[in-house]
């Protein structure tokens, strides 16, 4: 390969294609208008009444969410509504914040911040912006393979075995981004066996973003 010539040819399309005077919006999972203006109508289904079971939806709700709004969500992701909190529209906001309680308050153990080191199983290719929770809260990352139908078991036990620094590991376990697969029921067994056994207050952080992101017939998530 002459990679003085294809350091040339890069250039010269970069020159080109930044002669053009494109002005592109390449954020990631934004809609186009012309899908936001399908939902415009939701706008006015509201016409006069706001509550449901005594309670004005209109004003600050319940602790846990509406009770039909956890009914729905059970439903989609096929679980029990107890299971369920409605708490927002962005799974990343919830993780960030659960990630800053254990860092600066510790749930039934001290502080991941009182910590000397903290640590983070990646199955890789993944998603950046767990990682940068990660790279913010100082965390180290552990990449772990990922075997077509999860991350690899194996390598995650005897990473753990031999690391007590680990407290946690990220999941998208269907259609996970960007390889597609879904986690078989062997590896999420797998996952609980692993968090059962740590004494490290080991968290699994179940980012099931793409639950109903189905164009065909697909692989059913185990419960």
């Amino acid at each position: 390969m002459n990679l003085d010539l294809t350091i040339q040819e890069a250039e010269e399309l970069y020159s080109e294609l930044s002669s053009r005077g494109l002005n592109l919006d390449l954020t990631r999972g934004k809609p186009h208008s012309d899908q936001l203006n399908l939902s415009r109508e939701l706008e006015n289904s509201l016409s006069g009444d706001y509550f449901y079971d005594g309670i004005d939806t209109r004003n600050y709700g319940e602790l846990f969410g509406l009770e039909a709004c956890r009914k729905l969500g059970a439903d989609l992701i096929g679980c029990s509504k107890e299971m369920v909190i409605a708490g927002g529209n962005s799974s990343l906001t919830l993780m960030s914040q659960y990630l800053s309680s254990l860092y600066f308050h510790g749930f039934d153990e001290n502080p991941l911040s009182a910590n000397e080191r903290n640590s983070f199983l990646c199955p890789t290719p993944g998603f950046d912006r767990h990682f940068k929770l990660c790279e913010e809260f100082g965390m180290n990352m552990i990449p772990v393979p990922l075997t077509g139908s999860g991350p690899d078991m194996g390598y995650v036990k005897s990473v753990m075995d031999s690391d007590s620094s680990i407290r946690g590991i990220w999941c998208v376990p269907k259609h996970s981004n960007p390889t597609g697969e879904t986690y078989s029921e062997n590896t999420i067994s797998g996952l609980l066996e692993v968090a059962k056994i740590s004494t490290k207050g080991f968290r699994i952080f179940w980012d099931n973003a793409y639950a109903v992101h189905d164009f065909k017939e697909s692989k059913p998530l185990p419960n």
